[in-house]
């Protein structure tokens, strides 16, 4: 069965690193290696790095397969 992950149709279009990292379970080394690896979209707003809602939403509707790092 393929992970579901349902925001609010009024759910913002960017979030936060942890937020991404809640959503799907996973650390924050394999969030930002999902970044590099182009599995997710990732915006860079002045210091911060934000990710784009929809890609989330599209990696947990693929059911890819995330481990959390040590």
């Amino acid at each position: 069965e393929a992970n579901t992950v349902t925001f609010p149709a009024d759910a913002p279009l960017l979030m936060t690193i942890a937020t991404a990292m809640e959503a799907l379970a996973v650390s924050r080394t394999t969030i930002y290696r999902m970044v590099k690896a182009g599995e997710l979209e990732a915006v860079g707003i002045g210091k911060s790095t934000r990710i784009r809602t929809a890609s989330i939403q599209k990696v947990a509707a693929s059911g890819a397969k995330t481990r959390k790092a040590a």
